[in-house]
């Protein structure tokens, strides 16, 4: 099977890429997802659901470290039981290209999947200071790519915008490049990307992989889950207000569902900046990376601070 990586630090729109990518590329073969996440409970799975493809997860740590032994059993059970022409994995946002690579390359699995295309998202608006705090292993992701998703155009400044697109081209002067609102890609980009595949060979694996196991422990960046209450929208955005604004901990991002009276929105906070929108159905969890963080206080504040609303549907957690 092909494989196709999809890259890009927390909060940068690999999701959102996937949500419209996926049925373009279902069009032209079998088409499954391999979903990692840094939290213990799966929260974009539920997101790419919708697509109608088949989805596979890996919860609870970095696909590329944590969990390698996962990831080979996940693959050959794909490769059997989906048998799809194309698998798209989303790796953690915390991933390290080079590791993962090492995993597709090794004895068992090279015979059963291919890498011929690495798609990675920036987020222009967050470029310069998740470059500052993460250096070389955001860079690393950049590196990587055939082709460089310049995302949320919709929200940058034309300053920063300039600024990401000029560090992404020299990083990696060589993939295609875009700039998207809303991660609209175009799938012609990474159709060519993947046709030309075949004209640069494999992808190189570092001699030097075992530093990027370093790096990420060095992150020290700890999870945290919470399982919200059904509230009211008023006392769901002072709750996540305090959770941006750094009371329970130094956020880099929050992701999950939460029920407002009968309704279930989607949350994404990214570095002090949050977004909500209506969503299906899905459990109310709300997973959270970060730096010390304090989960007992936001659950105190769940429980404590917020008007609960009697749920008519089932619980989730």
């Amino acid at each position: 099977m092909n494989v196709t990586l999809v890259y890009g630090f927390l909060g940068a729109g690999k999701t959102t890429l996937l949500r419209r990518l996926i049925p373009d590329l279902a069009q032209v073969g079998r088409t499954a997802i391999l979903v990692n996440e840094f939290g213990r409970e799966g929260i974009d799975q539920h997101v790419l659901a919708a697509t109608g493809v088949q989805v596979r997860k890996l919860s609870g740590g970095c696909l590329c470290c944590e969990i390698r032994g996962d990831l080979t059993t996940a693959l050959i059970q794909i490769s059997q039981d989906i048998q799809p022409n194309r698998l798209v994995i989303e790796p953690s946002g915390l991933a390290a290209p080079q590791m993962l690579t090492h995993v597709l390359a090794s004895p068992g699995i090279r015979e059963i999947a291919a890498v011929d295309s690495v798609i990675t998202v920036i987020d222009a608006a967050k470029h310069e200071v998740t470059q500052r705090a993460f250096g070389d292993f955001y860079a690393d992701q950049i590196r990587s790519a055939d082709v460089l998703a310049i995302n949320k155009a919709d929200i940058a400044t034309s300053a920063e915008l300039a600024v990401a697109r000029s560090a992404a081209r020299e990083i990696n002067p060589h993939a295609a490049l875009a700039v998207t609102r809303h991660a609209d890609l175009d799938t012609d980009l990474v159709l060519t990307a993947i046709a030309a595949s075949g004209q640069s060979g494999p992808l190189d694996v570092h001699a030097h992989a075992n530093r990027f196991n370093a790096e990420l422990s060095t992150l020290k960046l700890e999870r945290a889950s919470v399982s919200p209450p059904n509230m009211t929208r008023g006392d769901l955005d002072a709750w996540l207000a305090a959770l941006a604004r750094g009371d329970f901990g130094d956020v880099i991002r929050a992701k999950g569902f939460a029920q407002v009276h009968q309704m279930t929105v989607l949350i994404d906070v990214v570095m002090g900046e949050v977004e909500l929108r209506p969503f299906e159905p899905a459990p109310a969890r709300i997973e959270i990376i970060g730096r010390n963080l304090e989960p007992i206080s936001m659950e105190k504040q769940l429980t404590n601070g917020t008007t609960h609303i009697p749920s008519p549907t089932p619980s989730y957690h």
